[in-house]
C-alpha cells in the first residue's frame, strides 16, 4: 500500500521550505528535515554521554575502552510553511517527514586527529524524529576523542545522511537497457558517484547513452526521464551513502559491478513505486554543551567507570539498548544470554539475563566461562505483554556472538524484537496547551493487546511496542485542554509513526461559517465583521461580509490554529471601515449563522417557568422574546461521536471508574426546544426567539453511593467547568467495597448511584439602558442572532451579565439553591 508515502515527483516550495506531496492523500504535503541539533533531556541536558572503561586484567594489564551515546533530533520548522500555504489554500495540511534511515560521519580541522572509528560512517537508529547513536571506541581511539573534547568543542561536527522511502517520479515512457553496460558508462572504474554528478550526466546524455526508450525522450522531457529512470536505478542496484571525502551537498549512490546484472532489465517508468531519497544535514554532536567549558563538558558528559578484575573466566559484558525510552504496549524487555558447553573445561551451559530498563543507559552482566575459552555465546531478546490481565511472553530469533578481547559491548536494536517501535511524538508548541493522552489497542489471535500513554511538555514522545503478530492495531488520541480541561478527541486512526500537532485533532484547518440574514421590508443591507477568535487583534484575518436582500446567505473562511480556538467571532458594522458593536462569543462554524431583522411584536402571554422535553423555560424581565432556559437533570457527557464519556476498567483486583459529567443541554436538542417555544408562541419563524443559559453558579459536583439502607453518601466531589455545560471529570479507583455497588449501578439498577449538581441563582440587576458583556464556552453551539427595535444584540447558548448601574433597587432576597440528581439509571448506559 503506497497510500501516505511522499511522493518525489514535482515538489513545491512554501517560505523557503521544500515540501512533497503525500500519495493519495489529497490535500496534505510533507516537509523533509532543516537541521539536526542534539536532543536535550527534561533537564535541558544535552544527550551526549562518554562513559569510560577500565578493567583490571591482573597480568594482562589494564584493558580500556569508551562507550559513545549521542541522540540526534531531527528539526521541523513547518510554522512559516504553514502560514503561507493555508492562507493561500486553507484545506491543505503539513505534516513533517519522517526518516527511515540515517547515517552519520564526524568530522575535525586537520590539526585535530580525529579517532578512525569517529570517521567512518555510523548507522543511526532512528526513534520518530529522533536518530541515536551508539559506538563503541577502544582504549586508544577513546583516550585521543576524549583530548579532542579537553582541546576544544567547538572542532568537532557531524554530516548526516537521513533517507526517506517514497514514490518515483513518473514520466510516460517505458526503458530498456543493460545495468551493467549503463553502469560501466556513467561509474566507469568508481564505485560510488555523487547523485548531483549522475543526475546531470544521464540528463544530459539520455539521448546518447545505451537506453532504448518507447517514446523519444524530448529536450523537455530529458531532466524528468533523467531522474525517474536514476530513482529507479538507485533502488534497484545501488544503495545512498555519505560523500567519501566529506565534501558535497548531496547524497552519493554506491553501486559496483557486482551489483548490477548484464542481463537487460524494462522499467516503466510510469507506474509509482517505492524508491529511496537522501537529505544531508549537518548536526552538531555537542549542541548546546558548547556553553560549557572543557572541564565542565568533561564534568557532566564523561563519565569514569572501574570494573573489577575477573578471574577463573568470569567475563562482564556491557549490554546497551538502543531504545527508545518510553515505552507502552509492554511490560518487560530484556534479553536472555547462553553460552553452550565448552568440553572438557565447562561441561554446563552458562546462562544470564538483562532487563532492559529504559532509564539506564548500559548495564552489565557477568557471564562464567571456562579461563582460557573464547569469548563466543548466543543471545535473543524478550518482551512480557499484558494479554487481558495475563502475562505472555515474546521471544525475539537467537543470534551469535563473537568477542574480540576481554571487553564486550553489545548493542541490542529495536529489529531485535519480534515487534517494531512505532514511534508517537506531539508539537512541543502543541503541548504548551495540552497535554495528549493515547490509547492503542488491537487483538492477537484470541488475546487482546492495548497501552496507554500521555504525552506533555517533560515527555513529548513515546513509543509503542507492537508485536508482529497483532492485527489492525490502532491509534485514538485525546487533547486535553490546561486551562479548561475540554477533551478533543481524533477518530479511530491506524497506528503508525505519527506526530501530533493541533492539526491532527476535529476542528482544526480549513474552516467555514455560513452566514444567513432574515430580511423584512425596508431593510436594504447587513454588514459584519467576522475574525478567527484567536486572530482578532489581526486586522490580516478579519473580513467584512455583506448581506442583501438578493444576496441573503454568504460565507466567512478562515484556518483555525487550534482545536481548543477554533471558532470565529462577528460583529456588526455600520460602513467598510466602522464596526458598531463588540465582539461576539466564539461561534461554530458548523452551524449556520442566522441574522434576522423583524418587529418586535409581544408573544402570546405564556405560564413561566414553561418546560419542553426537560428543558425549563423562563421568560427574560423586558424582553418578551427572550428566555432563560435550564436543563431539568444532569447527566454523563458525550464526545464528538456521540458516546457517553465513562468507563470502568478492571485490571485484576484493581477497579477504576473515569467518567464525566455535565449539567446543560445539546445543541441539537435546545433547536428542537426552541422550535417548540415558537409555535407554542404562535411564532412563524423560529428564530425570534433567542434562548439564553440561565444566570447561576454551580457549586461542587458530587457522586452520591448507596449506603444499603437506604441513604446517600458523597464518595467523588469535582468542580464544573465554570460555563454551560458545566463539565466536570471524575476519576478514582474504586474500593473493594464501592466496585461491586457501582456496576450493579451502571447496568441500570436504581437506587445505588446518583449524581448531584448543587446550582445558585444569579442576582439578575433591571436598567432602562444596558450594554451588555457576553462570555459563552468555546465549545457551545450558537444559532441565531437577533436585532431589536433598540439595536441589542442577543445570541442563543450565551452568559449575559449586565454592566450598568441599576436604576431600580435590587432585590434583597439571598439567592435561592437548587440540588439536580439524576440516577445512575437513568444515564442512558444499560443495554
Amino acid at each position: 500500500m503506497l497510500q501516505g508515502y511522499p511522493d518525489w515527483h514535482n515538489p513545491h516550495r512554501s517560505a523557503g521550505h521544500l515540501l512533497f506531496a503525500a500519495y493519495d492523500t489529497p490535500g496534505t504535503f510533507l516537509s523533509p528535515p532543516s537541521g539536526l541539533p542534539v536532543a536535550e533531556d527534561a533537564t535541558k541536558t544535552p544527550e551526549f554521554r562518554l562513559d569510560l572503561y577500565s578493567q583490571d586484567l591482573g597480568a594482562s594489564g589494564v584493558s580500556t575502552f569508551g562507550l559513545l551515546a549521542v541522540r540526534f533530533r531531527l528539526d521541523y520548522d513547518l510554522t512559516a510553511a504553514r502560514e503561507v500555504l493555508l492562507a493561500n489554500a486553507p484545506h491543505l495540511r503539513v505534516n513533517p517527514l519522517e526518516v527511515e534511515e540515517g547515517w552519520v560521519r564526524f568530522s575535525a580541522p586537520a590539526a585535530f586527529k580525529l579517532p578512525e572509528a569517529l570517521r567512518i560512517p555510523r548507522r543511526l537508529d532512528p526513534h520518530g524524529t529522533n536518530l541515536a547513536l551508539h559506538l563503541s571506541l577502544e582504549g586508544a581511539d577513546a583516550d585521543l576523542f576524549l583530548e579532542m573534547l579537553r582541546r576544544g568543542l567547538s572542532t568537532i561536527f557531524a554530516e548526516v545522511l537521513v533517507i526517506r522511502q517514497g514514490i518515483a517520479p513518473r514520466v510516460a515512457n517505458v526503458v530498456t537497457f543493460n545495468p551493467s553496460t549503463l553502469h560501466a558508462v556513467l561509474w566507469g572504474t568508481k564505485e560510488t558517484i555523487s547523485g548531483e554528478a549522475l543526475y546531470d550526466a544521464m540528463a544530459a546524455g539520455i539521448t546518447t547513452l545505451p537506453l532504448r526508450f518507447t517514446k523519444p525522450v524530448t529536450d523537455d522531457d530529458a531532466k524528468a526521464t533523467a531522474q525517474a529512470l536514476l530513482d529507479r536505478f538507485a533502488a534497484r542496484f545501488g544503495k545512498l551513502e555519505l560523500s567519501p571525502n566529506g565534501v558535497g551537498s548531496s547524497p552519493y549512490l554506491r553501486a559496483t559491478p557486482a551489483d548490477v546484472p548484464s542481463s537487460e532489465v524494462r522499467f516503466d517508468l510510469d507506474q509509482p513505486v517505492l524508491v529511496p531519497r537522501g537529505f544531508i544535514l549537518t548536526a552538531d554532536p555537542l549542541g548546546s554543551a558548547r556553553a560549557l567549558s572543557a572541564v565542565d563538558f568533561e564534568k557532566h558528559l564523561v563519565q569514569r567507570i572501574d570494573a573489577p578484575a575477573f578471574h577463573s573466566g568470569w567475563r562482564q559484558i556491557t549490554v546497551a539498548g538502543n531504545l527508545p525510552k518510553r515505552r507502552i504496549g509492554v511490560l518487560l524487555l530484556g534479553i536472555e544470554i547462553s553460552a553452550p558447553p565448552f568440553l572438557p573445561a565447562r561441561p554446563h551451559t552458562a546462562q544470564a539475563s538483562v532487563e532492559l530498563d529504559a532509564e539506564t543507559a548500559y548495564q552489565t552482566v557477568d557471564l562464567r566461562l571456562s579461563p582460557d575459552e573464547p569469548l563466543r555465546f548466543t543471545w535473543r531478546t524478550l518482551a512480557v505483554l499484558d494479554a487481558g490481565g495475563t502475562a505472555q511472553s515474546l521471544e525475539g530469533p537467537v543470534q551469535t556472538y563473537e568477542g574480540n578481547g576481554n571487553a564486550t559491548f553489545l548493542v541490542v536494536p529495536p529489529s531485535a524484537f519480534e515487534a517494531s517501535f512505532v514511534i508517537l511524538e506531539a508539537d512541543p508548541s502543541f503541548l504548551v496547551e495540552a497535554q495528549i493522552e493515547i490509547r492503542v489497542r488491537g487483538s492477537r489471535g484470541t488475546a487482546s493487546w492495548a497501552g496507554k500513554g500521555v504525552l506533555d511538555e517533560n515527555a513529548q514522545e513515546l513509543a509503542v511496542f507492537v508485536p508482529r503478530d497483532v492485527i489492525q492495531p490502532e491509534l485514538i488520541a485525546t487533547a486535553v485542554s490546561r486551562s479548561t480541561g475540554v477533551r478533543i478527541e481524533t477518530e479511530v486512526l491506524p497506528l503508525r509513526p505519527t506526530r501530533l500537532d493541533p492539526f491532527s485533532f476535529p476542528g482544526t484547518g480549513a474552516r467555514r461559517a455560513l452566514l444567513k440574514a432574515s430580511f423584512t421590508s425596508g431593510i436594504r443591507q447587513m454588514l459584519v465583521e467576522c475574525a478567527p477568535q484567536d486572530r482578532l487583534d489581526d486586522p490580516s484575518r478579519r473580513r467584512l461580509v455583506r448581506l442583501t436582500p438578493a444576496a441573503p446567505e454568504a460565507e466567512f473562511s478562515y484556518v483555525a490554529f487550534s482545536p481548543f480556538r477554533a471558532g470565529y467571532c462577528w460583529r456588526w458594522a455600520v460602513s467598510d471601515n466602522t464596526p458598531a458593536g463588540a465582539w461576539s462569543a466564539p461561534l461554530n462554524p458548523d452551524t449556520p449563522l442566522l441574522l434576522a431583522l423583524a418587529p418586535m411584536e409581544d408573544p402570546m402571554p405564556t405560564p413561566s417557568p414553561l418546560i419542553i422535553d426537560g428543558v425549563e423555560l423562563s421568560q427574560v424581565p423586558d424582553e418578551p422574546r427572550a428566555y432563560f432556559y435550564r436543563p431539568t437533570a444532569a447527566g454523563i457527557a458525550s464526545d464528538t461521536t456521540g458516546r457517553k464519556q465513562i468507563s470502568l476498567i478492571e485490571a485484576g483486583t484493581v477497579v477504576m471508574i473515569s467518567l464525566t459529567t455535565q449539567w446543560g443541554v445539546e445543541g441539537p436538542e435546545l433547536e428542537t426546544v426552541r422550535n417548540k417555544l415558537a409555535s407554542k408562541l404562535n411564532f412563524a419563524d423560529a428564530h425570534v426567539v433567542t434562548l439564553r443559559p440561565a444566570l447561576v453558579e454551580v457549586g461542587e459536583v458530587e457522586l452520591l453511593l448507596s449506603d444499603g439502607s437506604g441513604n446517600f453518601k458523597p464518595f467523588l466531589k469535582a468542580t464544573s467547568s465554570g460555563m454551560p455545560p458545566y463539565a466536570a471529570a471524575f476519576n478514582t479507583m474504586l474500593t473493594a467495597d464501592q466496585a461491586p455497588t457501582i456496576k450493579k449501578a451502571l447496568k441500570g439498577e436504581r437506587g445505588l448511584l446518583r449524581l448531584r449538581y448543587t446550582v445558585t441563582e444569579r442576582t439578575m440587576k433591571h436598567s432602562t439602558q444596558s450594554a451588555t458583556e457576553h462570555m459563552v464556552h468555546e465549545s457551545a453551539t450558537w444559532t441565531t442572532t437577533s436585532v431589536g427595535r433598540e439595536g441589542e444584540t442577543t445570541i442563543r447558548e450565551e452568559t449575559r451579565t449586565d454592566t450598568q448601574a441599576s436604576n431600580t433597587a435590587p432585590s434583597s432576597s439571598p439567592p435561592a439553591t437548587r440540588l439536580y440528581e439524576t440516577d445512575a439509571a437513568d444515564w442512558g448506559l444499560a443495554s
